[in-house]
């Protein structure tokens, strides 16, 4: 399964909605997760416009102002939605792929609080519990797991440390 995530930094110009297009021609992704689209009422022909194929799926969480955003769009022909959860900083899809492998995709954009992202790690904790099968994260989450990361970057902070816990906790391994 191909994904494409990306924090697009807004999504209101036609210019950037014809980029994305071409690009998601060109690389025919199965999911594509987008975040920080800054559109508050994402309307259905716009995302249509945006797809590569006409077999497509999507769920959205729109922007509050020009604040936020987060799109998952899928073609129906590689993912069957079975489930959608969605907060303002994550949308959760609970679906089958394809080759009958039934699994769950966030699309994750984080606030830049880290006590609010404690807060959004505490709800994907919560319900990796509830979920028992393989998950794929993507998005912007707004934090580093190490030091090594962020360019003047000296010592790990609390934020830093949550997130390394929530790494731990839903078992990911980075790629």
């Amino acid at each position: 399964m191909k994904i494409i995530s990306w924090n697009i930094r807004g999504l209101s110009s036609a210019v950037k909605k014809r980029f994305v297009n071409s690009l998601l021609k060109e690389r025919k992704p199965d999911i594509l997760l987008i975040q920080e689209t800054k559109v508050e009422q994402m309307e259905d022909f716009h995302v249509k416009k945006l797809w590569y194929d006409t077999e497509l799926e999507y769920a959205v969480v729109n922007a509050n102002g020009l604040s936020g955003g987060i799109i998952t769009i899928w073609s129906l022909n590689a993912w069957v939605a079975e489930e959608v959860i969605s907060t303002k900083n994550f949308l959760l899809i609970r679906g089958v792929c394809k080759a009958n492998f039934p699994c769950i995709i966030v699309n994750i954009y984080a606030p830049n609080n880290y006590v609010e992202r404690r807060a959004i790690w505490g709800e994907l904790v919560s319900l990796k519990e509830r979920f028992q099968v393989p998950w794929c994260l993507g998005g912007d989450f707004n934090e580093i797991k190490g030091i090594g990361e962020r360019l003047g970057c000296t010592r790990s902070d609390r934020g830093m440390r949550e997130f390394q816990n929530f790494i731990s906790e839903m078992e990911i391994h980075l790629v």
